[in-house]
């Protein structure tokens, strides 16, 4: 069966990120989750990086972690996305594969995902299954849009 946890929390929160182009093929992020929060118990202030490499115009490797001060544990990922596209076209087929190792509740999970982009708009879906310490399924769906391009050579 499906169980739904029901978990009720209301409050502000305010994080903040910055993305370093260090070249053409990396790039570097990092984030600060709650930094200002009017409830510290439920919204806890954490820490987050990632590493982005475009290996090829069409193979993007990448790995994440995410720390939380207060419960002193880190949740890491990683995966690799491969982008299908006819050559010169500006649309395309993204596939994606991951890995999580969660060290809240030290569970793994491997998620797999297919997408279809365009330089407008983006839907994707994926799913996540939990392979150690549960079993838990997640399917998710996303939609984009994409304002356009002002100069600035951002890509998918």
């Amino acid at each position: 069966g499906v169980i739904i946890a029901e978990q009720s929390a209301s409050g502000y929160s305010l994080d903040a990120g910055l993305i370093v182009r260090m070249s053409q093929t990396v790039n570097l992020g990092v984030v600060g989750y709650n930094l200002i929060t009017a409830n510290e118990a439920v919204f806890e202030r954490a820490f987050g990086g990632g590493l982005a490499i475009n290996a090829s115009p069409t193979l993007m490797i990448a790995g994440d972690v995410r720390y939380d001060f207060e419960k002193d544990a880190a949740r890491y990922s990683g995966g690799a996305e491969y982008f299908v596209s006819p050559a010169g076209a500006q649309q395309g087929f993204p596939i994606r594969i991951g890995y999580l190792f969660d060290g809240f509740d030290k569970s793994s999970a491997v998620s797999g995902g297919l997408g279809y982009v365009t330089p407008s708009i983006a839907l994707d879906v994926s799913v996540r299954r939990q392979v150690s310490h549960g079993d838990a399924t997640t399917v998710e769906l996303g939609l984009r849009f994409f304002l356009p391009d002002q100069g600035g050579g951002a890509s998918r």
